[in-house]
């Protein structure tokens, strides 16, 4: 019978410590593979096909202590393939009623195995549509024990023939995530991920249902101060990804929904900003003056809109609004240095010039707004879309 979580636990409430190949000298597996026993596989599953079985089996054969697979709600017709894994010792199958996302079957995963298996080394968490290949599991694996207080990323080339919206997804996760977080990873999509066991409890609370979560991830650790390690992976894609259920519309426009709303309110804020500022430029001939004065109308727009609807963040009002009128003024600063100078070896218009340099700001002021100025803190973490 597949398990929900209290029958999993009362099956094992220890099991790391159970048959499979814990304690054993590997040597069936290759040389070293037993250190991997203090490990746990976690894979989220949505109708699956059977090529999950062996993919299973084979992870087992690399001596793996515990294998948690979640049935994210595929229905009654992939009930053979998760009752043929809960079947298998060393396996534990757990499910979700109906299809609640990726993000949650991680959440599901990793909370069950962090209350169940404390004493885990670490969790490595593949996908269950073939991408991942056995040896590259027991890889990352090596590369957790190496490195026990990272976070190991399982990393693909991109390099022959890949899916389109493949190669289109990583390269704008990558973009959108060195905007929040500035970082060198090369391959910000991977699922193949090996987690240390300390840093489980901050994932639990990390907000996202689906494919956004595990962005989410990389940007919350990333802002926590955690360090994170490569390791190159083969880059498999069966019959052009197509077992795959990464919406590349709907999905991406989660994981970019933050910086949607920003730029939206950014645009609005720069209209407003820009009327003014042409207004008071025509009736004073003032570049600073204007420039003044359209920053206060339009900044206390922004800091209202930002901190409520953008952000969502519940850090004090008087703490955000000092530190983001810090902001405004050291943009408003920067701004006017870049269009007074421009007017000195140019004749283009101040109005044209003062959009350029409002550009050039949009993407640090985001950052700025985001990991300092309106922080999401964990109790609003589950609002923010």
């Amino acid at each position: 019978m597949i398990e929900n979580t209290y029958a999993s636990a009362a099956r094992s409430t220890n099991p790391l410590a159970g048959p499979v190949g814990v304690g054993e000298s590997g040597a069936e597996s290759g040389a070293g593979s037993e250190t991997v026993s203090g490990l746990t596989v976690l894979i989220p599953a949505y109708k699956p096909s059977k090529e999950l079985i062996p993919l299973v089996k084979s992870i087992l054969e690399a001596r793996f202590g515990w294998i948690v697979v979640v049935d994210d709600g595929s229905g009654a017709e992939f009930d053979p393939i998760f009752r043929e894994l809960d079947a298998i010792e060393g396996v534990t199958v757990l499910r979700h009623a109906v299809n609640l996302g990726k993000g949650v079957a991680l959440r599901y995963g990793l909370n069950h195995i962090a209350v169940y298996a404390p004493e885990t080394q670490g969790v490595i968490t593949a996908d269950a549509d073939g991408q991942h290949l056995p040896d590259d599991i027991l890889k990352v694996g090596h590369t957790l024990l190496e490195h026990p207080d990272v976070l190991v990323m399982g990393s693909r080339d991109f390099q022959g023939e890949v899916p389109l919206r493949s190669r289109f997804g990583n390269v704008m996760t990558q973009y959108v995530f060195k905007v929040f977080a500035p970082s060198k990873l090369s391959d910000t999509q991977t699922g193949l991920r090996g987690i240390p066991l300390s840093l489980i409890p901050n994932l639990l609370v990390v907000p996202g249902d689906r494919y956004e979560y595990e962005m989410r991830m990389l940007i919350e650790l990333k802002m926590q101060g955690v360090e994170m390690v490569e390791c190159p992976i083969e880059t498999v894609y069966e019959d052009d990804n197509e077992s795959s259920h990464f919406r590349a519309v709907r999905d991406s426009m989660k994981i970019y929904s933050v910086f949607t709303r920003f730029l939206l309110i950014s645009f609005t804020t720069f209209l407003i900003d820009l009327v003014v500022f042409s207004i008071m430029d025509w009736t004073t001939n003032n570049i600073a003056l204007s420039m003044v004065i359209a920053r206060l109308v339009a900044g206390v727009y922004q800091f209202t809109v930002c901190r409520g609807f953008v952000f969502k963040s519940n850090r004090s009002v008087i703490s955000s609004a000092f530190w983001y009128t810090v902001l405004v003024a050291m943009s408003g600063l920067v701004s006017y240095a870049l269009i007074t100078a421009a007017t000195l070896v140019s004749s283009v218009d101040v109005v044209v010039l003062k959009v350029v340099s409002e550009t050039l700001l949009i993407i640090a002021n985001f950052s700025i707004q985001r990991l300092l100025i309106f922080p999401i803190s964990s109790s609003r973490r589950s609002e923010s879309v």
